[in-house]
């Protein structure tokens, strides 16, 4: 009897032993996980954000283009969770977002322009002149922006992180491409295009630098050529010098500069840049002749023309725009356009060819 009870007491013994070595499994899984989600919203549709079929946030539209915020607490069971986005009213989801047991705190930026989400934004600046027509501005080949004359924009542009985006430049009224930037997802700020538009060909990178001596002047200054009739047709080649003269306002005295002052120029359109020093005093400018280059001879044929030019105009022509006032540290871009000039006196009646400056410098500073 005595020999039974043991061995009861035995076999009772070890299967205790035995259950209380084995790995148990959990009672209850894991508890779920709070975590805050803020979204930045910036989109020209109303947004839904769904999460297990119940909308969790909405995302306005604000008509001035600032972003509008939204937030909502979750809770995630498992490792992770995932929201859905949507247009209001839909049932189409054109976004997700992957929400993590952590951080407690998740943030996420949504920009929706209608067709597509991205999830970052930056601004590009767009500054130049027109002199005619009328400029549109495409993102990936669709109208954002148009403008005429001076311009200065700031274009607001959705990107997603690591990628690019195409902005190009046309003539309203037709499909040639003036320019093609691109637009880089980083930095989000400090993107620029600064160009000048003379109603043909553009022409980018204008910048306004100040001089490296600061005694002097800075110009940056595009030639062109008007002169295309029979009478003094341009023939100045691909470049031209403009050789500088003093003028005395006071007493009309012009004499030239010294030492010389002959600065080159391209006839294509291209800027160049060069410094003035400065005058001998308040009451001088600066006044030009348009010359051939290297040369003392003035680029336009008139061998077949009735009316005689005179080789040089040393600067004397009072019309307006063909005088430089001197500002010592200051930075100007020009535009420097010839043109035609009878003169009656002395006898025999003559033509003289003259540069006219347009001064653009505000429009870029």
């Amino acid at each position: 009897m005595k020999s039974n009870i043991y061995i009861l007491l035995f076999i009772t013994c070890f299967t205790l032993l035995t259950i209380s070595c084995d790995k148990q499994e959990p009672l209850h899984a894991d508890p779920p996980k709070v975590v805050r989600i803020r979204f930045a919203i910036n989109t020209t549709k109303p947004l839904e954000f769904v999460y297990k079929d119940s909308v969790v946030a909405v995302g306005l539209v604000d008509n001035s283009g600032s972003n509008t915020s939204a937030t909502t607490l979750l809770k995630i069971e498992g490792q992770n969770g995932e929201i859905q986005i949507r247009e209001k009213g839909s049932v189409n989801i054109i976004s997700t977002r992957a929400i993590e047991t952590t951080p407690f705190e998740q943030a996420f930026a949504i920009y929706y322009d209608g067709s597509k989400i991205y999830n970052q934004l930056i601004t590009y600046q767009v500054k130049g002149y027109a002199s005619s027509g009328e400029l549109e501005f495409l993102l990936d080949g669709n109208v954002i922006e148009t403008a005429s004359s001076a311009i200065d924009k700031t274009l607001t542009v959705l990107i997603n992180e690591n990628t690019t985006r195409e902005l190009q430049v046309r003539k309203k009224g037709t499909t040639d491409i003036l320019i093609t930037k691109i637009l880089t997802s980083s930095p989000t700020s400090g993107q620029s295009l600064s160009f000048f538009f003379d109603g043909t060909s553009m022409v980018d990178n204008i910048q306004i630098n100040p001089p490296a001596n600061m005694a002097n002047m800075a110009i940056n200054a595009q030639f062109k050529s008007t002169i295309t009739s029979t009478l003094g047709v341009f023939t100045g080649g691909n470049a031209i010098d403009l050789v500088f003269y003093t003028r005395n306002k006071t007493t009309n005295v012009i004499a030239k500069a010294s030492p010389e002052i002959r600065i080159t120029l391209p006839t294509n359109g291209d800027f160049a840049s060069f410094e003035l020093p400065p005058l001998p005093g308040a009451n001088f400018e600066y006044k030009f002749d348009i010359c051939a280059r290297g040369l003392n001879s003035s680029p336009y044929d008139v061998s077949a023309a009735a009316v005689k030019a005179i080789a040089l105009n040393e600067g004397k022509s009072t019309l307006a725009g063909t005088a430089i006032q001197f500002e010592a540290g200051q930075s100007k871009l020009f535009l420097i356009k010839d043109a035609r000039q009878l003169r009656t006196s002395p006898a025999p009646i003559s033509s003289i060819f003259i540069g006219q400056i347009t001064d653009l410098s505000q429009y870029f500073k």
